[in-house]
């Protein structure tokens, strides 16, 4: 998925979730937009996994650039960062 496509999903991720609960997670959008599975969340919450970086599918550019866009959004919806 390249940074266009990725621009434009994450910003109906990120709109459909506020719609949906009021307010939005980056773990959230992650698991929307399947960089990561609910089991494999479970696995860190529980330790399994030492950091969820380790289980993302993806680089750090990538949910870098992920979380610059979450930032943007939250801060056109004027939600608290």
């Amino acid at each position: 998925m390249n940074r266009l496509e990725l621009r434009t999903k994450v910003r109906h991720v990120v709109n459909e979730i506020v719609s949906e609960k009021g307010f939005v997670s980056p773990l959230d959008v992650f698991l929307r937009i399947g960089k990561i599975t609910p089991k494999l969340v479970e696995e860190w919450r529980f330790g399994r996994v030492p950091y969820l970086e380790r289980v993302l599918q993806g680089n750090l550019s990538q949910f870098s650039f992920i979380m610059s866009l979450l930032r943007e959004n939250a801060r056109e919806l004027h939600l608290k960062t």
